[in-house]
C-alpha cells in the first residue's frame, strides 16, 4: 500500500491534476539571466553581460511533512535499476498535525536576453507545473497511506475543517522588460541605482485540478464500509474521462490565460568597472549591497476543453460500501460514483463544464551584501499569496546563501528554511555555459531521512554582444 501511496501522490499531483522550489544556488546570481527571472524580473537590468542565449533549463522539486524515507534506503539507485523500495524503508509521521505536500517544476526552452546601458529585454518559452495540498487532516492522510483497512482508526468519528489541494500545469510564451529608473551617473556623488522589471506571458493551460473541502465528518466502520455523515466539497478537473488517455493528453492545450511578475531593486554604491566584460572586473566589488522586492506569478487560465468539469457536493451524506477495494479507474468513474452515492444521480454533482485556476502567486524580498570582490551573502524571503482555493500554494521559504562568483565560475551553498522549519543545505556550480545544483544536496547522499528532493540544471551562453571579437578572447573578454 505504501508503494501505491507514492504512486497516487505523483499521479494525481503531476500527471492528472507546489513552481515549488526556487533554485537558490543560481537565482540570485549576477549571471543568473533567464534562471533569475522567476525570482525578480528586474534582475536582467544593468548586468555584466550584453546578451544571453538560453538553450534549456529545468527544475524538479517535491516535499511533504507526512511520508519520509529512512536513511540508506538507496532510493536513487533503486529508481534507476527499477527496484521497489521495501515498505519498511518508507515511514510516516503519524501525529495529530495537518499534513501538506508540494510538487513542482519547470522546463524552459529557448530564451534570449539583450541588455543595454539603461534597459534590457528578453523572451522565453517554457512549461511549468505547480501542485500543492495543505491542511490535510492526519487521519485522512493515514487512510490514504495505509488503506481503509487500517483497523486502529475504525469506529472513530472524525471531523475535519477546511483543507484544499490544487494543481496546475501550463505552457507560457512571454517577455520581460527591465529598466534603470535612476540616472546612471558615473560621478562619485551618485553611485546608487533603482531598477524595475516586469514579465508578462500568455499562459496555455495543459492540466488543472483542485479540491476545496470546507468540512468533513466521517467514520470508517469496517474495512469495507465508509460512512460520511457530512461532506461539503467543491472540486474540478480538466483531465480526460478515460484513464488511458491521460498521458497522451497531458501536454495538449485546455485553457488560456496570462501570468505576470513585477520586480524592483535598489543597488547601493555600484561600481561600473566591475560590470565590464574583462576578467579583471572580477577584482572589483560590484556594489556594497542591494535590496529587491517582487510580486511573482499573479495570473490564471480559463479551462474550457472537453472533459472539464466543476463539481459540488454541498453538505451531503452517504454510505460507501466496498471502500477497501475501490480503485481509481478514471475521473469519469470517480465523478459518477460520488454523484450516485451522495445525490442519487450520475451527473447531479456537475455545476459547470468550465472553471479557472490560478498560478502560484507569491511575494519576495531579497537582500544581498558584497563582503569583498567575488564574495556575496544573500538572504531571500518568499511567502505565498493564497487568495483563492484554486491557487497552488507556493511554499514559504527563507534562504541564506553564501556565494563565490566570477565571470567564468560560480559556487553557492544555500541554507533554506522550508515553511520556516526543516533546514536544508544545497550546492550549485556554474562553470562556463553549464549550471547544475540542488537545494537539498544531502538527499542524494542517502545519509539522512528524506521528505523530498530537488534538482536543477541549465545550459546558457552569455557574451558582450557586437563588441566581442574572437581574437580578443585571450584578453579575458566574454563569452563566459
Amino acid at each position: 500500500m505504501k508503494q501505491q501511496f507514492w504512486l497516487l501522490i505523483v499521479t494525481i499531483l503531476i500527471f492528472q491534476s507546489a513552481k515549488g522550489q526556487e533554485m537558490w544556488g543560481i537565482s540570485n546570481s549576477n549571471f543568473a539571466g533567464q534562471m533569475g527571472l522567476y525570482l525578480n524580473p528586474s534582475s536582467i537590468a544593468h548586468v555584466p553581460y550584453k546578451r544571453e542565449f538560453h538553450l534549456v533549463s529545468a527544475d524538479v522539486f517535491a516535499d511533504n511533512n507526512y511520508v519520509y524515507l529512512r536513511p540508506f534506503s538507496g532510493v536513487f539507485r533503486k529508481t534507476i535499476t527499477g527496484e521497489n523500495i521495501p515498505d519498511n524503508r518508507i515511514l510516516d509521521y503519524y501525529n495529530p498535525k495537518y499534513k501538506r505536500a508540494y510538487i513542482g517544476g519547470h522546463l524552459s526552452g529557448p530564451a534570449v536576453i539583450f541588455a543595454r546601458n539603461r534597459y534590457s529585454w528578453g523572451a522565453h518559452l517554457s512549461w511549468r507545473s505547480a501542485n500543492s495540498a495543505a491542511n490535510v487532516p492526519y487521519h485522512l492522510a493515514k487512510f490514504l497511506y495505509e488503506g481503509f483497512s487500517y483497523s486502529p482508526q475504525h469506529n472513530i468519528n472524525y471531523t475535519a475543517g477546511p483543507w484544499r489541494a490544487a494543481a496546475s500545469g501550463w505552457f507560457e510564451v512571454g517577455g520581460t522588460y527591465a529598466r534603470v529608473l535612476s540616472a546612471v551617473n558615473e560621478s562619485p556623488e551618485n553611485k546608487n541605482l533603482w531598477k524595475a522589471g516586469v514579465t508578462a506571458t500568455a499562459a496555455f493551460g495543459s492540466y488543472a485540478i483542485f479540491a476545496d473541502s470546507k468540512s468533513l465528518d466521517y467514520e470508517v466502520v469496517s474495512s469495507n464500509l465508509l460512512t460520511v455523515n457530512n461532506w461539503d466539497i467543491e472540486y474540478g478537473h480538466t483531465v480526460p474521462n478515460d484513464r488511458e488517455e491521460i498521458f497522451s493528453e497531458m501536454f495538449k492545450i485546455k485553457g488560456l490565460g496570462f501570468r505576470t511578475s513585477f520586480g524592483l531593486t535598489y543597488t547601493n554604491n555600484y561600481n561600473r568597472a566591475a560590470y565590464d566584460c574583462y576578467l579583471s572586473a572580477d577584482n572589483f566589488e560590484k556594489y556594497k549591497y542591494k535590496i529587491g522586492f517582487s510580486l511573482l506569478d499573479f495570473g490564471f487560465y480559463n479551462n474550457t476543453a472537453d472533459g472539464t468539469k466543476l463539481l459540488n457536493l454541498a453538505n451531503q451524506s452517504a454510505d460507501i460500501p466496498g471502500i477497501d477495494t475501490l480503485k481509481f479507474l478514471s475521473w469519469f468513474y470517480m465523478d459518477t460514483l460520488l454523484s450516485n452515492r451522495f445525490l442519487s444521480r450520475p451527473y447531479a454533482s456537475i455545476l459547470k463544464r468550465k472553471f479557472s485556476i490560478y498560478t502560484p502567486a507569491a511575494t519576495s524580498i531579497q537582500f544581498e551584501f558584497c563582503y569583498k570582490p567575488r564574495w556575496y551573502l544573500n538572504a531571500t524571503f518568499i511567502h505565498p499569496v493564497s487568495f483563492n482555493s484554486r491557487v497552488p500554494r507556493r511554499p514559504a521559504q527563507l534562504s541564506i546563501t553564501p556565494r563565490y562568483e566570477t565571470r567564468r565560475l560560480e559556487l553557492a551553498m544555500p541554507v533554506t528554511l522550508f515553511e520556516f522549519r526543516n533546514p536544508s543545505i544545497g550546492f550549485a556550480i556554474r562553470r562556463g555555459i553549464f549550471v547544475i545544483g540542488s537545494d537539498r544536496i544531502l538527499t542524494f547522499t542517502g545519509l539522512m531521512k528524506s521528505t523530498g528532493f530537488d534538482l536543477f540544471f541549465g545550459i546558457k551562453w552569455q557574451d558582450c554582444g557586437r563588441h566581442f571579437k574572437k581574437g580578443r578572447k585571450k584578453n579575458g573578454l566574454c563569452p563566459i
